[in-house]
């Protein structure tokens, strides 16, 4: 991704079903010692018809969290969704 401040996105379409949770591993490091900008992790459910249903997860990781990956070292981010609404079959992640 592009270094520095600059807002980037990674973003997918996932099937989802009505009524289940999901479980979330996001690994993060950065390269070298620049700053970076904060993370924000979101899950947004939709129907067949791509009619938002609603948000479930909204986390942010700050900046000051992420370390630098010539150190070997990774953030490793876990976060669970409660059920999907009723009508659910995709989620923007």
């Amino acid at each position: 991704m592009i270094g520095g401040t600059v807002t980037s996105y990674i973003v997918q379409f996932v099937s989802a079903m009505e009524g289940e949770g999901n479980e979330f591993l996001v690994s993060l490091a950065r390269t070298g010692f620049l700053p970076v900008p904060s993370v924000t992790i979101q899950v947004t459910y939709f129907d067949n018809q791509f009619n938002f249903l609603g948000y479930e997860l909204f986390a942010i990781v700050p900046s000051s969290r992420i370390p630098s990956a010539e150190n070997g070292t990774w953030l490793e981010v876990y976060q669970t969704t409660s059920p999907a609404p009723l009508g659910t079959t995709q989620a923007f992640i």
